[in-house]
């Protein structure tokens, strides 16, 4: 891992997601990217290199007064940061759309932001910016909802269905952090009553998952819950979980209304930090855990 992006609107939320992004970098050796986006009206277009396009009638000096503004802000914020932070950057652009765009043009390999998460009415509309991001990253993204600066990373746990065990994932992410902080990694297959697995079976899969990705100090857990989302949040409570891991498949479209998306919810909803990873499996199942 050698670059981390932190989006930020000098919000409380940005500060904690500075303080893990830079506890990560020092065990890692990556190093910091500081984004600022100033938010472009709903109908703005932009050129191939991504500037704003003139509009006729349409006076953009405020968007570039506040561009400018905030990049002064973010040289001064790093002044004192050179250790970790590489470069920052301010753009006018949409919010998601200029996220992705940088993690593609600066190579970023993990993603870190703080969200203050979405429910109800704004979660099934729109969700939050985290959890659009979630969606659509090619990398691994590290939400959080507080201050983690201090937490030690101790306990990771890896939330799966562990359905398909034919192939390894791309676990090389969670492995790397686990290696940099020396921490247990946690295999957890939750059971509901929709989605039930004997214990002698998911201990199985898990087994399998473990060895076809050549995991090391780990531990395998059957959680018995009325949904995931609450039993990762109660195993994690339960057992000292410093953060969830979990997978997804980045469904679109309708097929994003009809299979809810586990992955971004427990983005929303749990207080534990959660990354999530992209993956891409042949058959996508129902009641799996996935997005």
């Amino acid at each position: 891992m050698k670059r981390i992006l932190i989006p930020t609107n000098f919000s409380e939320l940005a500060d904690y997601a500075y303080g893990i992004a830079q506890k990560i970098a020092d065990a890692t050796g990556a190093k910091l990217h500081v984004l600022y986006i100033v938010p472009a009206p709903v109908n703005a277009e932009f050129t191939k290199e991504g500037k704003l396009k003139e509009v006729p009638g349409y006076n953009y000096n405020d968007l570039y007064t506040a561009r400018d503004k905030a990049m002064a802000k973010l040289l001064e914020w790093a002044t004192d940061k050179k250790d970790y932070v590489a470069r920052v950057w301010s753009t006018i652009d949409h919010v998601e759309h200029g996220i992705l765009n940088h993690i593609q043009d600066q190579s970023i390999d993990l993603v870190v932001m703080g969200t203050e998460g979405a429910s109800g009415t704004k979660e099934l509309i729109s969700g939050s910016h985290a959890q659009h991001i979630v969606r659509e990253s090619p990398v691994p993204v590290l939400t959080l909802k507080c201050d983690r600066s201090g937490m030690e990373l101790n306990k990771m746990v890896f939330v799966s269905d562990f359905l398909d065990t034919s192939q390894p994932v791309d676990l090389s992410l969670p492995k790397e952090l686990q290696k940099a902080f020396n921490a247990e990694l946690h295999l957890l297959k939750i059971n509901t009553p929709s989605s039930f697995d004997t214990t002698r079976e998911a201990m199985r899969r898990m087994r399998a998952c473990a060895q076809a990705n050549q995991l090391d100090n780990v531990q395998f857990h059957v959680y018995c819950d009325t949904d995931v989302e609450r039993g990762i949040a109660h195993f994690s409570a339960d057992t000292g979980i410093d953060f969830v891991v979990m997978g997804t498949h980045q469904r679109k479209g309708l097929s994003r209304l009809f299979q809810k998306s586990i992955s971004e919810a427990v983005v929303n909803h749990l207080w534990q930090p959660v990354l999530t990873f992209p993956i891409k499996v042949q058959a996508q199942q129902a009641d799996s855990i996935s997005a």
